[in-house]
């Protein structure tokens, strides 16, 4: 893998990788942001990408990229290729010869092998073997990189962050009024039961999908004390995160607080995290003060030389 130290967080600390299983097969030791990518390559056949708007502009816009099934085997492909080649670059000591020579896809990587010499604009010569765009092959470099298909990008809407934590906050206020139409349905239609968080997350993200097509069920976050843990929701375009709590009885009801005080320490090394949105739902109104507790917990906060913001909702 490349060195731990050259790949940091936003806090510093070296990136944790993960493990994850898609398409059929067992991945190890991602960068959490192509794992995650992965997942939702699989999930819905699309890749979001951020890039600037032009050459000259800073504005970053987030658009939706739609891949042919050959082109998802063949990302697939190089993410696999790409994985050989890390493992194989810390056996041999960072040599990317050798590296090369341990890729068992030798299509791929004969490509790679001609980013060696990758001549930049002040015509420095450089090594980009081992980077993404170099597994990625010439026509999904083309797609994803350098923006050649421009009628294949789907552009999404740019609304400020300010207004769509509105929307995501009125959406969180209204959860309450959606679990009980849905769990009364009419004509004979069986309801739609919320018996724990999983329930809520799986609810939740139906709903916000459609106003935040970039939405994403459990990323992982980057070890924060010595342990990692997984945030429900992520939305990058406004770099929300999402945590969802169901209060179960009243022993739950008096530490879930606390609780929440371990994300708010966990979660804030996540890259993603300028807002941090916590739905805590009470069925059996078991939390006495709601008001109290959802602002006691809400604010803006400091941690390790980074601010963001907590928001807290409490629905019964």
């Amino acid at each position: 893998m490349p060195d731990k130290a050259e790949v940091r967080n936003i806090d510093g600390s070296p990136v944790d990788y993960v493990n994850v299983r898609a398409f059929g097969r067992e991945f190890k030791r991602l960068l959490p942001g192509n794992a995650e990518n992965l997942l939702t390559l699989e999930r819905e056949g699309v890749l979001y990408e951020k890039q600037f708007a032009s050459e000259t502009e800073d504005r970053i816009n987030l658009y939706r990229i739609k891949l042919l099934p050959r082109e998802i085997v063949r990302y697939v492909a190089g993410l696999k290729a790409q994985q050989e080649y890390f493992e194989a670059l810390e056996k041999y000591d960072g040599d990317k010869d050798k590296a090369l020579a341990a890729v068992t896809d030798r299509e791929i990587a004969s490509e790679v092998e001609l980013w060696k010499h990758t001549k930049l604009r002040d015509g420095t010569e450089m090594d980009f073997r081992g980077c993404e765009a170099s597994f990625l092959g010439k026509e999904l470099e083309a797609l994803i990189c350098l923006r050649s298909h421009p009628e294949r990008m789907e552009l999404l809407p740019d609304v400020s962050a300010k207004d769509k934590l509105a929307v995501l906050l009125d959406v969180l206020g209204s959860i309450s009024s959606g679990v009980s139409w849905l769990s009364n349905r009419a004509h004979g239609r069986p309801g739609y039961v919320v018996e724990n968080e999983y329930d809520v997350q799986d609810l939740l993200y139906v709903i916000l999908k459609p106003f935040f097509a970039d939405a994403r069920m459990e990323e992982f976050a980057p070890k924060h004390a010595g342990s990692a843990k997984r945030i429900d929701i992520v939305i990058p375009s406004v770099d929300i995160v999402i945590e969802v709590k169901f209060v179960r009885n009243e022993s739950h009801a008096a530490s879930v607080a606390d609780e929440i005080k371990v994300d708010i320490e966990s979660y804030h090394v996540h890259p993603n995290c300028k807002t941090l949105c916590v739905l805590v739902y009470d069925p059996q109104k078991l939390i006495a003060d709601r008001y109290n507790f959802a602002t006691d917990l809400s604010g803006l906060r400091i941690l390790g030389g980074k601010e963001f913001e907590t928001k807290v909702v409490v629905q019964t």
